[in-house]
């Protein structure tokens, strides 16, 4: 009873494999085609980051030259004063990029307890860099200069500390801010199109994209982020924000 089973099973086996195969019959010599066919199967490529980020800090010694005129008035009979103190030097940043992710750099600078009168000024508050993915490392330069002043002191002392930060760009404020700033551009031409309605999806959908953005922005705010380089993106959407509340008011 078993090899009676067993050889009904097999019968089926063959008769489910003959259904795949392609059989034609001939009844004369020649050349017959039959079509092959492939799939591919994509594999899973998984692109680890690597970071690698060349930081060079260069001539960040100052001096500041605390100088005056001081000129006698004989019809007040007293001194006057003229400031003509000034910095001497100027330092740079070089922020060369092996990673093979894009990436962006922001300083901040810090001063030194006693010495709160003076500060940095940084070409550049935010820098994006490419990656080296090209084959070729991209380099770039934040150029760093003193401003305000300095209390009498003897000799040299730390008077502030710079804070680089690097961040992944896809990852970063800014890049959200722009994609953010590109789909309220977008919505808004749909609703301005559309008539302009506190009804419309549109409008909702508007709203809700500047109350995100604020909601980063805050939150970057209160990490100690710098905002100053988020008045070209994220401010204009504000201006947006603002042109929809003006436009509330007449409806």
């Amino acid at each position: 009873m078993k090899k009676l089973i067993s050889l009904a099973l097999a019968v089926v086996m063959i008769m489910c494999l003959s259904t795949a195969a392609l059989a034609v019959t001939v009844d004369a010599p020649g050349n017959y085609t039959a079509d092959v066919t492939g799939n591919y199967v994509a594999s899973n490529v998984n692109k680890s980051i690597v970071y690698c980020v060349d930081i060079t800090w260069s001539d960040l010694d100052f001096t500041y030259h605390a100088e005056k005129d001081v000129v006698w008035d004989p019809d007040t009979l007293s001194y006057s004063e003229t400031d003509r103190s000034y910095w001497e030097g100027e330092g740079t940043i070089t922020i060369t990029n092996r990673s093979n992710t894009d990436i962006i750099a922001s300083p901040k600078y810090s001063s030194a307890s006693g010495y709160s009168g003076s500060t940095i000024y940084f070409s550049d508050n935010l820098l994006e860099v490419a990656s080296a993915e090209s084959g070729i490392a991209q380099t770039t330069t934040i150029t760093v200069s003193p401003r305000g002043s300095l209390p009498e002191m003897d000799g040299a002392d730390t008077i502030g500390t710079i804070t680089l930060t690097i961040e992944n760009y896809s990852d970063s404020i800014l890049a959200e801010a722009r994609v953010l700033r590109e789909k309220s551009n977008e919505l808004m031409s749909q609703w301005t199109t559309a008539g302009g309605s506190t009804q419309d999806e549109t409008y909702q959908n508007l709203q809700a994209k500047y109350h995100e953005l604020d909601m980063k922005i805050q939150s970057y705010e209160a990490s100690g982020g710098d905002t100053t380089w988020l008045e070209s993106d994220c401010m204009y959407v504000s201006a947006l924000c603002n042109t929809l509340r003006e436009k509330l008011k007449s409806l």
